[in-house]
């Protein structure tokens, strides 16, 4: 499946397609990746549910690209994670992130912003999205 990636595509393509672009000169063998392919890789929850793509949870490879051309803002986890906050993170993120049970990295200043303000609790914060 070809996709014309432009300004106005959803984030995941954007992000596959940048990623396709910029790390052929590191693994030949992802340049010819389909964009929904890099996505599945890089999106631990992407899926497609009537033709709009949906689910910005990085996988670790896929954190592994964001890292490495995109500023991220890193914080530790007191609390373990529990079911209804994935599922909050899910339904209401408008940009990646990346989460284990002891960390959690944000792509987005405002996200990281009102996480610090939050107090550092993910609950609280995935309850206030």
């Amino acid at each position: 499946m070809k996709l014309e990636i432009t300004k106005n595509s959803p984030i995941q393509y954007q992000i596959a397609d940048y990623i396709k672009k910029h790390s052929a000169r590191y693994k030949q063998s992802l340049a010819e990746e389909d964009i929904i392919e890099i996505c599945n890789m890089c999106f631990k929850n992407f899926r497609i549910s009537k033709g709009v793509p949906h689910g910005l949870r990085l996988s670790p490879l896929g954190n592994k690209y964001m890292r490495r051309w995109f500023s991220s803002h890193e914080f530790n986890l007191d609390e373990p994670i529990v079911g209804h906050v994935l599922i909050k993170l899910d339904q209401a993120m408008s940009r990646p992130y990346y989460l284990t049970k002891k960390q959690v990295t944000f792509y987005d200043d405002n996200d990281a912003a009102w996480f610090k303000l939050g107090g550092h609790d993910l609950k609280y914060f995935a309850g206030n999205l």
